[in-house]
């Protein structure tokens, strides 16, 4: 990455609890009043979701204490039901979240400070304890029924690998149907659209919603300090599913780009290969996402350069603060309140993810027998990858099977092997998105490649330009074809063939 790439600040500007910022010109003296009634609805909303949060904390402290019959929990019984009933008036459904510590009402992220900082704490082990990440309240129950449900509730017992699953059990067995307990880092909502397994249709939305949520995270972190985790891990849960589903068409994500933000696309290709590989090297699906989120965050040192650098800001040239971003994301990983694991795991990547498997590029380095982090060795070979695969103004995007010869010859020093060689064999010798010239004189598109030793040179393809004997748009797998009758003769550079391979492949485009 170079410094004419980076675009860290978001178009809209953005408060640091979420909400859009006041405009500084001019507006219509009507619309204004609209935006301020809005604003404060939800600052409503908010206060009314931490003041929920604070109950249920008391409430299941209490029922740990006391018999479900004892009067103490009158006046908070009384609270959460008034609570409960309101919110459930204005949202239709109340869903009361924890993110890496930090409390959501549905999408909408309530303040955490000092304050509530045991509130926080003591839900959050309670959550992990259980195996959720939240409840989903579709009514408000009579004070009577919150009193059995939360009284039964204090006692349970059943994380045992599968506690979500014994949870939901038990409140169906109990026919507690207006509480759900949810998954911990899963909030695709009920009504939201599924990627079609068929076409490759929807693979736009997917890469959009991870370029918004990287910009979004990489905006307010600038702007505020903060980085919201809530939209990222919807964009990274949603990519996780479509990795686990079919790796191929996941990766074809990486196809596309948006040229005014290459750095939030830079982001969102390191992790999409990075669970790629993870998938390929038998990561857990728990651990995929937080492989991707260390992906897409690997370079939050770059989101807080100045989009410009001139050899005179502060004193450093910028080639000293360009080699400096991963102290740089280390440190803004680390700069907000707390000490989260997955926030601690992005602080980590972000420092190592330029050190070197094999030796360490910096003298100063202190530690250099220490070995790095298995997510730091992943996510090194994907974005040089990425990296090697991109177009940037010091010189031209390099053959993808020129980047994996040139990522093969650097195994052993500066990545480490077997995660280089989990890329091959994920790839094969043409990966996906490669524009190769077939023995017929046919120009294709590789649409599936690697994975075994059959398919590592003679790929899945589909003809983009017809040749002597195929016509264009035929799909042909050549491990089923014999080799003197069709094979690869070179890859070709879509460019230079009047082509752009994302919309061939992804857009259902064609020549240019």
């Amino acid at each position: 990455m170079t410094t004419d790439e980076l675009n860290p600040q978001p178009e809209a500007a953005f408060e640091a609890d979420g909400s859009p910022a006041e405009p500084t010109a001019a507006v219509d003296p009507i619309h204004r009043l609209r935006e301020e009634r809005e604003a404060a609805e939800l600052q409503d909303l908010r206060e009314a979701g931490r003041a929920t949060i604070h109950t249920l904390h008391q409430l299941l402290r209490n029922f740990q204490l006391y018999e479900p019959d004892n009067a103490v929990f009158e006046r908070p019984l009384g609270e959460f039901y008034q609570s409960l009933r309101k919110l459930y008036a204005r949202l239709g459904e109340v869903r009361l979240l924890l993110v890496e510590g930090q409390p959501y009402l549905g999408d909408l992220r309530l303040r955490s400070d000092s304050t509530n900082a045991a509130t926080i704490s003591f839900l959050e082990s309670w959550m992990d304890d259980l195996g959720i990440g939240g409840w989903s309240f579709t009514a408000a129950p009579d004070e009577e029924a919150l009193r059995t449900f939360f009284g039964q509730l204090a006692v349970f017992r059943g994380r045992q690998g599968d506690g979500l699953a014994k949870l939901q059990d038990w409140v169906r067995e109990r026919e507690f149907d207006w509480a759900e307990p949810l998954p911990p880092h899963r909030f695709r909502e009920t009504d939201e659209e599924v990627l079609e397994d068929e076409t490759g249709a929807r693979i736009p939305d997917v890469f959009r919603q991870g370029l918004d949520a990287t910009q979004q995270y990489f905006g307010m972190l600038s702007k505020a300090g903060v980085g919201p985790t809530l939209m990222a891990r919807k964009a990274i849960n949603t990519l996780v599913d479509l990795t686990l589903r079919d790796s191929d068409r996941a990766m074809s994500t990486n196809l596309l780009s948006d040229r005014e933000h290459s750095l939030y696309t830079h982001s969102v290709h390191v992790a999409v290969l990075s669970m790629t590989l993870g998938k390929a090297l038998e990561v857990p699906r728990a651990f995929l996402a937080e492989l991707g989120l260390c992906g897409m965050f690997h370079d939050t040192g770059l989101s807080q350069l100045p989009m410009q650098l001139d050899d005179d800001d502060e004193g450093i040239d910028p080639e000293t603060l360009l080699a400096m971003h991963p102290l740089t994301g280390f440190r803004a990983q680390l700069g907000r309140r707390g000490f989260h694991p997955s926030r601690m795991l992005r602080a980590v990547v972000n420092l190592e993810h330029h050190l070197g498997f094999g030796i360490r590029g910096d003298e100063d380095w202190d530690d250099k027998k220490r070995p790095l982090h298995p997510f730091s060795r992943i996510v090194a070979v994907a974005e040089a990858y990425v990296t090697l695969t991109t177009d940037t103004p010091a010189r031209p995007a390099l053959l993808p099977p020129d980047a994996l010869t040139e990522i093969w010859r650097q195994r052993g020093v500066a990545f480490d092997p077997t995660v280089v060689q989990a890329l091959v064999n994920q790839l094969g010798r043409y990966p996906a998105g490669t524009l190769v010239e077939l023995n017929d004189t046919s120009l294709a598109a590789v649409v599936r490649c690697g994975g075994s030793e059959e398919t590592f040179d003679r790929p899945t393809v589909r003809i983009v330009r017809g040749g002597k004997a195929l016509r264009k748009g035929l799909m042909y797998d050549l491990s089923r074809v014999p080799p003197n009758r069709l094979h690869v003769v070179r890859s070709c550079v879509p460019a230079d063939e009047g082509m752009e391979i994302a919309e061939v492949l992804v857009g259902g485009g064609s020549e240019s």
